[in-house]
């Protein structure tokens, strides 16, 4: 999904391409910190907690 909205945002750069992304990342932004404030509540190592959330990989 991801890849799907930077591909967009990169094409339509001058139109709803970066909103667009921003708002799809922003959703993941709020899942990652559910499962960091979960894991810490249920005093998970950060370790595992890592292994919760969703990364995005930039290609440099």
């Amino acid at each position: 999904m991801l890849d799907s909205v930077r591909a967009v945002s990169n094409q339509y750069h001058l139109e709803s391409g970066p909103l667009l992304r921003y708002i799809v990342t922003l959703g993941y932004e709020v899942q990652n910190m559910q499962a960091i404030a979960g894991g810490v509540a249920v005093s998970l190592p950060p370790e595992e907690i890592t292994q919760l959330l969703v990364l995005e990989e930039m290609n440099e």
